[in-house]
């Protein structure tokens, strides 16, 4: 599916810290060379910021992209790297809590002239906050086949008063190989209060929430706010991988 294997933890040399123009232009470049099918977005801020950073997960690299006192140049290409890849419907955009993080962008881009909505602006958003069906195709045996099935038919013709259908049930015999009939599985998955919990539903580890409530405006971050905010995208990734499988 294009997505990490859910194990798949993120190298640390696979981060990238973007705060340059120059930098932006690249990690555009990047992507459109190798049009990634999935991608995790998050972002951190402390106010007053609207945005101080926007992490961009693929499944082998993470970029930081720096939003705090940025020139107009720089915001001008951000914006250009972010509408590009909100507008790629062939490009999955994953997020937790998509409609929060929407309004931030518009804050932060709003200054600026720019803004995000409606179709001509965001194309194939999955927001692994709201809680989605999954549907299955499965082979399984006819009810009348196993024997808690042939069970639950007679007591339905029971209940039915079918004596016919009862003398059916009956008299055949419970066959050796049961004959298998295409069915459908239905599954509820996602629909976490947050994203913390969701990862030990699904991946079964603790996500580090130390650095949630840190300074995300003070220059330089530390290498711990980095990670901790790559992190974040690229969880959404493995989380999705776990749940389509």
């Amino acid at each position: 599916f294009g997505l990490p294997s859910p194990e798949a933890a993120l190298p640390l040399d696979a981060i990238h810290f973007v705060d340059s123009a120059q930098g932006l232009s690249h990690v555009l470049t990047f992507l459109q060379q190798s049009p990634p099918d999935f991608v995790g977005i998050d972002l951190e801020w402390s106010d007053p910021q609207p945005v101080s950073l926007i992490q961009i997960a693929t499944p082998s690299r993470a970029f930081i992209l720096d939003c705090v006192n940025r020139t107009p140049l720089y915001m001008a290409v951000l914006h250009c790297l972010v509408e590009w890849i909100l507008k790629r419907e062939q490009t999955t955009k994953l997020f937790f809590g998509f409609p929060h993080d929407l309004i931030r962008l518009n804050m932060l881009f709003g200054p600026h002239g720019r803004t995000f909505g409606g179709k001509d602006h965001i194309a194939s958003v999955l927001d692994l906050y709201m809680q989605r069906v999954r549907r299955v195709q499965v082979r399984e045996p006819r009810p009348e086949d196993t024997p808690l099935g042939r069970e639950g038919l007679l007591g339905e013709a029971l209940a039915a008063l079918d004596l016919e259908e009862v003398q059916r049930l009956s008299a055949e015999p419970l066959p050796v190989h049961p004959y298998e009939e295409r069915a459908e599985q239905v599954f509820t998955v996602g629909g976490h209060q947050s994203l913390s919990m969701m990862v030990e539903r699904y991946l079964g580890e603790g996500l580090n929430k130390t650095y949630r409530r840190s300074n995300w405006n003070f220059r330089p971050l530390s290498a711990a706010q980095v990670i901790y905010a790559a992190t974040d995208a690229h969880v959404l990734l493995r989380l999705e991988s776990a749940l389509r499988q």
